[in-house]
């Protein structure tokens, strides 16, 4: 009884099946009382049809014959001996019997159930119709209640069979179904408990059916992928941050070292100064990240009409002079009139990202192009340089945090630059993608309008 009890309530499965069974055999009880009334009563109304057909033909014989003629209609009634049939009794104007083999009080004229003497059961109930004839004469013309009664039994077994069917089959069936589903869910919860445990490459059984089940677990392994690739980046990420500060906070060390065994003052200024650039440059770290951070958190940021056009036209003039001091060249092909619903600054700071990665990544006489159109579905603003570019498989890569294909780090930067535009472009419904320009490389933010949302 105990362990029935405890897997009763560690069994969802099992309670909802059990529910489920419950309200099966409440159905089949409430059908099954329904139509056993139903059939009871059309049966009863067909027993009433009958005696009173029978009533009307015996009056009709009185009515033609007199008294003497009914009572020898009654009598060759009685003769036949007929199985189930009719009772026949005629009262005179004392309420005597005079006529009718049924024993029974005069009853009331009508239909109803009466109380009679049966030859063999002795007390018993009849179902009967009784008709006033004048001159005094009553007939009741009625029928024993046993056929009623073995009707009612054959429909209440029959009924009572169904339902002790739909139960021992709702119970078999919640037992079945609750052993099914505790197992496929004790797999899912095996292999969560395997991977909370540490086992974090460990995935959900997804079996061939594609059932909710498999659905469920494939979601969850896409959950899981998720999260290994999160935990993966965390752990590069961290690992880059160490890389790059160690260098800048080990000459901040030897700096203020030199600054307090200086000699003079203006050695220890001149050191401490140094220091202070380390400390810029860790400042700068940390604030690169807080602003990727910011972009992908999703924070509410003002948004407004952006002119692209005028934005790209403005940089494009704003970088010239440099680019072309170092030896560079610059073009544009900016589509006039072109707007998207956006942050200025935002979509002004990856296009500055993207101008400044090709200049830090081409030699010197390499040709710039921004180019800016608006296409039927979306508005694609780029950076095309003719550089050594990037390998198609290190495209996907350099998008994350900290990535930087210089395995030496030597340029400066903290691998941030794209990881930023990136986020721009997902901020404002769109996307970053790199391309080979054959030579060099073709950095494109692709947006799409329709897919905007109001917060962006």
């Amino acid at each position: 009884m105990t362990f029935t009890i405890n897997v009763w309530r560690r069994s969802a499965a099992l309670r909802l099946s059990l529910a489920y069974s419950a309200c099966m055999a409440l159905g089949v009880i409430v059908l099954g009382a329904a139509t056993f009334w139903s059939m009871h009563v059309a049966f009863v109304r067909q027993i009433d049809v009958r005696l009173a057909d029978e009533a009307a033909t015996l009056t009709q014989d009185y009515r033609s014959g007199g008294l003497p003629e009914l009572r020898e209609a009654i009598a060759t009634r009685e003769a036949l001996h007929q199985l189930q049939a009719p009772l026949y009794a005629l009262y005179g104007a004392q309420g005597t019997r005079i006529a009718g083999r049924m024993v029974a009080a005069e009853p009331v004229p009508g239909r109803g159930d009466i109380r009679f003497i049966d030859p063999v059961e002795g007390d018993d109930v009849a179902r009967a119709v009784t008709s006033d004839l004048g001159k005094g004469l009553r007939l009741a013309v009625a029928v024993d209640r046993e056929q009623i009664e073995m009707i009612d039994q054959t429909l209440l077994t029959a009924f009572g069979l169904a339902l002790l069917g739909v139960v021992l089959l709702g119970a078999g069936g919640a037992l079945l179904f609750s052993t099914l589903l505790r197992n496929r869910l004790g797999r899912l919860a095996a292999s969560a408990e395997a991977i909370a445990a540490g086992a974090v490459s460990g995935r959900m059984p997804v079996g061939p059916h594609g059932d909710e089940f498999d659905t469920l677990a494939a979601s969850l392994n896409h959950m899981l992928a998720r999260i290994a690739n999160l935990i993966e980046n965390l752990r590069q990420v961290s690992g880059a941050i160490a890389h790059d500060l160690r260098t800048p906070l080990t000459r901040l060390r030897h700096r203020l070292e030199s600054a307090r065994n200086a000699g003079d003052l203006a050695q220890a200024q001149g050191s401490i100064t140094f220091a202070l650039g380390q400390l810029d440059e860790v400042l700068a770290l940390f604030a690169a990240i807080l602003h990727v951070s910011e972009v992908e958190s999703g924070v509410a940021i003002p948004i407004g009409s952006v002119d692209l056009s005028a934005l790209a036209v403005e940089l494009a003039e704003s970088y010239e002079p440099a680019i072309l001091a170092g030896g560079r060249t610059l073009e544009w092909r900016i589509e006039p009139g072109v707007t998207l619903t956006g942050t200025r600054e935002l979509l002004a700071q990856a296009l500055s990202n993207l101008v400044e990665n090709a200049i830090c990544h081409t030699p010197a006489n390499s040709k710039l192009m921004i180019m800016l159109r608006h296409g039927p579905d979306a508005i694609v603003l780029s950076v095309q340089d003719d550089g050594p570019g990037i390998a198609a498989a290190d495209r996907d890569r350099v998008l994350r945090r900290f990535e930087r294909l210089d395995p030496t780090r030597s340029r400066p930067g903290f691998g941030l630059g794209l990881t930023l535009v990136d986020a721009v472009a997902h901020r404002h419904g769109g996307q970053l993608v790199l391309d080979d320009a054959k030579p060099g490389l073709i950095a494109a933010l692709t947006f799409y309008p329709a897919n905007q949302s109001n917060g962006v």
